[in-house]
């Protein structure tokens, strides 16, 4: 009754003809009823905005069931930013409006420290290694100079070398 007596969450459940919370009861092969994402929920303006104001990037999942964008990509991107998810079901109107959310699943990637989030749409092969996918639109997303630390004189060039003889890919 809470989706079908709320005009609002009605229309958006009549419109994506799925399942309106992970609480369905319907199950599929391969289901993992205990499944347990790994980050926060976003469900208002206010949780958003915080995210969006820190020091430190975010990927907010934007989604509309479990069935197809939970899985095991969640615990590899989680090791190296930080993961909320947003389901279109649950969260306030006025919020997928600002955020111009008409399709999913999306990603909205903030680099932190206020500076203006960019959105990824996964499609084709992305499906097939979306944690690599995930991180790649994380790294075009975030400056340069936050990803990576320039060394700026050759006894930080000597340290380095030292911790990583063979350079590094990260």
């Amino acid at each position: 009754y809470e989706v079908l007596g709320d005009a609002d969450k009605r229309r958006r459940y009549d419109n994506q003809k799925a399942f309106f919370s992970e609480e369905s009861g319907e199950e599929w092969d391969g289901a993992d009823s205990g499944f347990q994402p790994p980050g926060q929920p976003v469900t208002n303006w206010t949780r958003l905005s915080q995210l969006m104001e820190m020091d430190e990037p975010c990927v907010i999942h934007v989604y509309s069931d479990q069935r197809h964008y939970f899985g095991q990509w969640m615990f590899e991107v989680v090791q190296e930013v930080k993961l909320a998810h947003l389901n279109v079901f649950t969260a306030d109107e006025i919020l997928l409006q600002r955020l111009g959310v008409r399709r999913y699943p999306m990603f909205i990637i903030t680099p932190g420290e206020g500076r203006p989030h960019q959105v990824y749409f996964p499609h084709g092969f992305d499906f097939f290694h979306f944690s690599d996918s995930v991180r790649q639109a994380v790294l075009e997303t975030v400056p340069y100079g936050d990803s990576v630390t320039p060394l700026h004189s050759e006894a930080a060039l000597d340290a380095f070398l030292r911790l990583h003889p063979h350079g590094s890919s990260k």
